[in-house]
């Protein structure tokens, strides 16, 4: 077998789903993490919207 690290503790040797140590929650990063935001904001006022009355 390879050398594996661990995603969980760091370690070499196994990988994370056969860790001994408990689960780290939060510690991986998402693609949503890395991706920026194209959105932006838009200004709507309330007097620009048509009048149905």
């Amino acid at each position: 077998m390879e050398k594996a690290k661990c995603y969980n503790c760091q370690k070499m040797g196994h990988f994370a789903r056969e860790c001994t140590e408990p689960k780290k929650i939060g510690t991986h990063r998402t693609r949503k993490d890395d991706k920026v935001s194209s959105r932006r904001p838009v200004g709507v006022s309330r007097e620009s919207q048509p009048s149905y009355m």
